[in-house]
């Protein structure tokens, strides 16, 4: 399992396990570290993404399980920001007694399988055309700080390996897709009903129509869950608002630990 720790020292009792989205690496969590020093937080890559071996969902909990095991962690809050925040809801409906609380980054609150699933072409990019392009993606969040584009921007250029003339995604186009197929045709990592503390982070400026109905469903739903709307949120929460989400995180952690 590809997997890095990050935020305090190893011998911190209080551990965050973090899963990013479709596409992304375990680095997106690196920024969250900085800030929540006083936990560990080990952040997985996904199957088939930045060098991590393909293998099916099953497979991939179990390893996540076995990396605990290893480091000695009995139990844990779990976070996941987009796809990420549906398979820690399969984690917690596989290895309940280890998920102390669910915190779902800009995604988890709907089955996913009710939202059309196309294949996933990865981008690939001249070198010369590179730069502009990642500049020009950046520049699109209008209101970022200069400090936070910076760190996404640097993010972002390292999610590609130039290969000859172009710069090639990390993942592997085919293990991406399978991965979301099996999150769409397994609809059992939706929580209809939990014991634990829950936490749903919406990026407004990510919302669209479609999200819009889904969160009120979902509200309707799980009515005692809490949902906070982050203001001028993106949906890569973890560095492009980490400062809120660290937030949130202690406060739902105070909770759990009560």
């Amino acid at each position: 399992m590809q997997y890095a720790i990050y935020g305090g020292a190893s011998v911190s009792k209080e551990a965050i396990i973090a899963l990013p989205p479709l596409g992304e690496r375990k680095e997106i969590f690196s920024s969250l570290g900085s800030v929540l020093r006083g936990h560990r937080i080990i952040s997985f890559d996904l199957p088939g993404h930045n060098g991590e071996v393909d293998m099916s969902l099953t497979n991939y909990l179990k390893g996540i399980h076995h990396v605990l095991n290893q480091l000695e962690i009995s139990e844990a809050h779990f976070i996941g920001n987009s796809i990420g925040a549906w398979i820690i809801q399969k984690y917690y409906g596989t290895y309940p007694k280890e998920v102390l609380s669910l915190t779902l980054l800009d995604g988890g609150y709907y089955p996913i399988n009710e939202r059309p699933s196309e294949y996933i072409q990865l981008p690939i990019i001249h070198k010369n055309d590179f730069i502009p392009a990642i500049k020009e993606h950046c520049q699109q969040m209008s209101k970022l700080t200069n400090e936070t584009s910076e760190v996404l921007f640097s993010y972002l250029k390292n999610n590609f390996i130039l290969t000859g003339e172009e710069y090639k995604h990390h993942s592997d186009e085919k293990a991406v897709n399978r991965l979301i197929q099996q999150i769409h045709t397994d609809s059992s990592y939706y929580l209809r009903k939990y014991d634990i503390p829950l936490q749903l982070l919406i990026a407004d400026l990510n919302l669209d129509d479609m999200s819009k109905t889904k969160l009120t469903a979902f509200t309707k739903e799980h009515p005692n869950t809490d949902v906070y709307h982050i203001n001028n949120g993106y949906h890569f929460l973890p560095i492009t608002n980490t400062k809120e989400v660290a937030e949130k995180i202690n406060q739902l952690m105070i909770v759990a630990n009560s």
